[in-house]
């Protein structure tokens, strides 16, 4: 019998197709028959033909990611295509009426902030009346020891006991029968600023029916410790008053020699005098604190 002795052809290698023709190759790497055979190309976790996944190669089809969920200048990869952020980050907030600088960090917040969710004690009753921070506008009683302002457009002299509105110009001149009629008509129902028993403030008169007045109660406000005739006098005023008038205000005393004359009280130098009903100075009501 016969021997037939076959020749193998010497074939090449071909990146085209999967299959390869019968015969003898020269050795070879697979990535140099097929260039896409490289870490970047194959996903994290999986190796082919002994080359390994690229860490940062994975699978985005699950992401959810949106422009408006990432910062600004920075990118992300959602469902194989690449993202680019819309939002801009957290940034420094400085304090308008002060040197104080609030640090906010970088990041993405969901929905709407406010300041009292980042501070449970930025409330109306923690800051001074008069202040607002951050859009809260304070309520807390301010006082320097003597005055306290309640934040309600009172103030009570704590040297006499007395509250008097704060602004002590709310009606402008009138005459003493208005002044009184304007007084009452504050008692009305709850009464200005919750509070009844508004009345014009009034004056002493001593040493007999012509003798001397003294020891009114408008002149307290500018006296030291709240002293009636003390000596020195300067007009109230801020930070606990407005509207404060250097002129006469009219009292709630009638002169006791003539009835068609008022005790007044000038608030330029705390002088009393009186002056005729039919007059018009100023009013600042008052009331027993």
């Amino acid at each position: 019998m016969g021997t037939t002795t076959g020749t193998l052809a010497k074939q090449a290698v071909s990146n085209a197709t999967v299959s390869q023709a019968a015969g003898y190759y020269s050795a070879f790497n697979l990535s140099t028959v097929d260039t896409n055979l490289a870490t970047a190309n194959i996903k994290s976790g999986v190796s082919i033909f002994g080359v390994a996944g690229k860490p940062e190669v994975v699978d985005t089809a699950g992401a959810t990611a949106v422009p408006g969920d990432i910062l600004t200048g920075k990118t992300a990869f959602v469902g194989g295509s690449q993202v680019t952020g819309t939002v801009t980050a957290g940034g420094n907030v400085t304090g308008v009426n002060g040197a104080q600088t609030i640090t906010v960090p970088d990041g993405l917040y969901t929905g709407s902030k406010t300041a009292t969710a980042i501070d449970t004690n930025l409330v109306a009753s923690n800051i001074k009346c008069g202040v607002t921070i951050f859009g809260v506008k304070g309520t807390a009683e301010s006082t320097d020891g003597r005055y306290i302002d309640h934040c309600d457009g009172t103030v009570t002299d704590v040297a006499t006991g007395l509250m008097w509105t704060q602004n002590a110009n709310l009606g402008g001149v009138m005459t003493w029968v208005d002044a009184v009629a304007y007084c009452n008509n504050m008692n009305a129902g709850a009464g200005t600023y919750g509070y009844t028993g508004w009345r014009l403030p009034s004056v002493q008169q001593q040493d007999g029916p012509s003798g001397p007045m003294g020891k009114p109660e408008l002149d307290t406000l500018g006296r030291p410790g709240g002293i009636p005739g003390a000596m020195p006098y300067s007009m109230p005023g801020a930070p606990f008053f407005t509207g404060v008038q250097p002129g006469c205000y009219w009292s709630g005393t009638t002169f006791n020699v003539f009835t068609d004359f008022a005790c007044v009280v000038d608030l330029y130098d705390g002088d009393v005098v009186v002056s005729g009903k039919t007059g018009a100075t100023f009013v600042w009501p008052v009331r027993a604190g």
